[in-house]
């Protein structure tokens, strides 16, 4: 069977911390979510969704904008038991790409600035390159392993499973054969205001 790839963003969250949509907040001239789905346009991939829950309304909008002048072509799928926790975007997530009959999901967050189509195409190969297809692929950094991260199918009813904020994290670090991919930034994700204005501030020097 010819590997196909489903890539979800998770953006349902309520961004309590950021004070405002974070999905929407701006690095330089683009939003958090335009970064991450610009990477995977980047990369190639054909089957995106992004999945919304909270402020869905504003954030569709922006994305149904988008659609309209960028001629990407992603799904957008509304979770509506968004405030159940992260495990509810990811079950939104897997659902769809088993009704896509796809071979892998590869899950990615929002607030996640230094993703590009580099590191996505790295995930990419790697999942194409592996010809029994039954290994995590996920990314390192800070002496762990988290998202982005390919999942193939034989994953699916675990992720699945997941309850309450537990995140796809918790299925990689007990797989025995995880493939690492090296993501030094990975934890420089945006969870506060201060977290954007210190990379704006960054750039800005670079």
């Amino acid at each position: 069977m010819a590997t196909k790839i489903v890539a979800a963003i998770l953006a349902a969250g309520a961004s309590s911390r950021f004070g405002s949509p974070k999905q929407l907040a701006k690095l330089g001239n683009k939003t958090l979510i335009d970064v991450t789905l610009d990477a995977l346009d980047s990369a190639g991939l054909e089957h995106i969704c992004v999945v919304l829950g909270c402020n869905f309304e504003t954030i569709n909008d922006h994305l149904r904008q988008r659609k309209g002048s960028s001629g990407t072509d992603f799904h957008i799928l509304q979770n509506v038991e968004w405030s159940n926790g992260l495990s509810s975007s990811i079950q939104c997530a897997v659902k769809f790409a088993i009704a896509e009959d796809a071979t892998h999901v590869l899950l990615l967050a929002c607030d996640q600035p230094f993703v590009d189509s580099s590191l996505v195409q790295k995930l990419l190969d790697s999942a194409n390159a592996l010809s029994h297809k039954t290994d995590i692929i996920a990314c390192k950094y800070e002496n762990s392993a988290g998202i982005p991260a390919v999942f193939p199918a034989i994953f699916f009813d675990h992720l699945l499973k997941l309850e309450g904020d537990k995140g796809a994290k918790s299925i990689i670090l007990t797989s025995s054969t995880p493939v690492l991919i090296d993501f030094p930034n990975g934890s420089r994700d945006i969870d506060f205001r201060e977290d954007l204005n210190k990379l704006e501030t960054s750039a800005a020097k670079d």
